[in-house]
């Protein structure tokens, strides 16, 4: 797999990967970016549901069970100080 990003200026950039979908990435204003985006600590919190959710309702699919409804959450902490 191969991933990139592109930077657009201050704290924004675009997220490639071989699917060739493309997701922006921003960062607060009181850090120097624009709120324009993901944070990337988001999109590790948003693939770890991702990757599970999928996972789930794969098993769920082959074992012929009916799902009306899902969701997956994922509660994150940061460390205070550097590095975070």
């Amino acid at each position: 797999m191969e991933a990139k990003v592109n930077w657009h200026g201050r704290l924004t950039f675009t997220g490639t990967s071989d699917s060739g979908f493309q997701l922006p990435l921003g960062s607060d204003p009181a850090v120097g970016g624009d709120n324009d985006g993901f944070r990337p600590m988001e999109l590790l919190a948003v693939g770890l549901a991702g990757c599970t959710a999928m996972d789930v309702i794969s098993v769920l699919s082959k074992k012929r069970q009916e799902v009306t409804d899902f969701e997956v959450q994922v509660h994150a902490g940061r460390a205070e100080e550097h590095p975070r």
